[in-house]
């Protein structure tokens, strides 16, 4: 059905899409082009610059919007689920990993004072 240039071309990007959500429904494809099925056409308003990403990303991988769509749309009947997990907590980035673990090093050093109460900490600052 695909051959092994698709998938090498897969694994050696980084792609807008998961590459184990497109291995999960690869075989989509190959029904979605073969099926006799009535088509019916949604609208959707999207960024224009978003759009634009995404059908690059989708042309690097031999795919139209259209084809990513029905796959998506497949693979939600298929799982009953949305395929990837959909959070509003952002995951933070390599500086603020740092920063955090920057803060858990300098509380856990023994040789920094700690406070016990804020009449205390206003003391130390004010000396």
């Amino acid at each position: 059905m695909f051959n092994h240039s698709f998938i090498n071309i897969m694994m050696k990007k980084h792609y807008c899409v998961a590459f184990d959500f497109i291995c999960a429904t690869l075989y989509s494809i190959h029904n979605i082009l073969e099926d006799n099925m009535s088509t019916s056409t949604f609208s959707v308003r999207v960024d224009s610059a978003l759009k634009t990403e995404v059908e690059k990303c989708l042309s690097d991988m031999g795919m139209n919007m259209s084809t990513a769509i029905n796959i998506y749309l497949r693979q939600i009947a298929r799982i009953k689920a949305i395929p990837f997990i959909v959070t509003s907590a952002p995951v933070p980035n390599r500086e603020t990993l740092e920063a955090i673990e920057e803060g858990e090093r300098i509380a856990n050093a023994p040789k920094v004072p700690g406070y016990k109460d804020m009449d205390s900490l206003r003391k130390a600052l004010n000396s």
